[in-house]
């Protein structure tokens, strides 16, 4: 199996910032239409520890060589929960959300998704400092050439997953306590985070439907002050703090936007870490395989040497043919080599198990930590938008109190 392409030092990567502008839609003269070219500008940090000059370059890139880079570090890097890319359609949308890809407001939604992959594997310290992670970001053309998966095959776009390349035998068992239980964590995260989408919807329409209902109490009162001359000044004033009401709750829809959106890149993360669980059932199967292989050995070299003379002709007519002194202990010597190998084989593959299971608990367990950090940041966000709403519609319903106090006293 090859190993991934690391570079020396990360050089620049570690401590510059990805930025992708809006894409460009070009036409490919083809039935299919347009399609979307992202641009990533890569930054320096002029005042990184490594004190690297600064410099700035970008590179063009589609969708799918997005989708080609991720099933590049998923292979190499199994035991590290990738960040998640966007879908091509969203799944979890606010109703303003449209499901025309070619709508702006979705493609700058997945251009957003997309700098966020590409930051987070920028931050990482065995992502940034892979080679082709970092020809994707710097090479403009061919940036993918000669890179291969885990098992040396070229790099491709689709490929399976090598959990359904198992036998039912071993398909569900990962042998690791750990393993079953991040399993279950994964189905659990995404299960109450889709759930939180699902109530985050909900609101998010209701806020929308009391949009809807300032600017018609502001259209009401402005007609209103077409027909009370006298008390036009003051209708007109109502009129308006509604309208800004409505204003101040479709900026802050966008807010809310950005609050689902990162909600659904940690609920993609459960498909990260139930690949990462696959993985592990991979190597578990290949364990479990090879010792199965072992003990069968074993098994033919105790029987060849416990079968009775009577016994060995049957024996040996069934492994080699006719039974004679001769055939007998070169048959031993053949079986013995192959349990010495299969021995060996068994051995690397517990090793290989063992060295991925520790990999992939302390990456899962960074990946616990920032997820803690990053939600409750995100809900202290939410909660201030939420108090910011509550406060602007006590100050607005206070205000209109007051012009209407005022009104009724004239």
């Amino acid at each position: 199996m090859p190993a991934p392409l690391l570079l020396s030092k990360p050089l620049t990567l570690p401590h510059c910032t990805c930025k992708l502008s809006s894409p460009v839609p070009l036409d490919t003269f083809a039935p299919v239409g347009e399609y979307m070219v992202y641009v990533i500008k890569v930054e320096a940090d002029p005042d990184n520890a490594a004190g690297l000059a600064p410099n700035s370059h970008s590179v063009e890139r589609r969708y799918n060589e997005f989708l080609l880079l991720h099933k590049y570090l998923a292979s190499h890097y199994p035991h590290v929960p990738l960040p998640p890319l966007p879908e091509k359609r969203l799944n979890f949308k606010l109703t303003t959300l449209s499901n025309d890809i070619g709508e702006e407001s979705f493609v700058n939604k997945r251009r957003i998704a997309l700098c966020d992959f590409l930051m987070r594997t920028l931050e990482h310290p065995i992502l940034s400092a892979d080679q082709g992670f970092h020809r994707f970001v710097t090479v403009m053309l061919d940036w993918s050439q000669d890179l291969t998966d885990a098992e040396g095959n070229p790099l491709q776009a689709s490929s399976l997953n090598p959990a359904k390349s198992l036998s039912a035998v071993f398909a569900g068992d990962t042998g690791h306590r750990q393993f079953r239980d991040l399993h279950n964590y994964a189905d659990v995260l995404q299960e109450h985070l889709v759930g939180l989408l699902a109530v985050h919807g909900r609101l998010a329409q209701n806020t929308q439907r009391l949009t809807v209902a300032f600017e018609e109490l502001g259209m009401a009162f402005d007609d209103w002050s077409r027909i009370e001359v006298t008390l036009a000044e003051d209708l007109a004033e109502i009129c308006r703090l509604f309208d800004r009401q409505a204003e101040r709750l479709i900026n802050g829809l966008r807010d809310e936007e950005r609050f689902a959106d990162c909600v659904k890149v940690f609920s993609g993360y459960g498909d990260s870490l139930r690949a990462v669980v696959s993985h592990q059932q991979v190597l578990h199967g290949k364990v479990a395989k090879a010792e199965q292989a072992k003990l069968n050995k074993q098994q033919q070299l105790e029987a060849l040497d416990t079968t009775s003379d009577s016994g060995i002709s049957g024996f040996f007519s069934r492994l080699t043919g006719p039974s004679t002194p001769e055939a007998r202990e070169e048959l031993r010597t053949k079986l013995t080599a192959e349990l010495q190998a299969l021995t060996t084989e068994a051995s690397e593959q517990e090793r290989c198990n063992n060295e991925f299971v520790q990999a992939a608990l302390g990456e899962v367990d960074r990946f616990q930590k920032f997820k803690q950090r990053e939600l409750i940041l995100m809900f202290l966000s939410f909660a201030k938008v939420q108090q910011a709403y509550a406060q602007a519609h006590v100050r607005l319903w206070t205000k209109v109190q007051t012009v209407l106090t005022a009104m009724h006293a004239q």
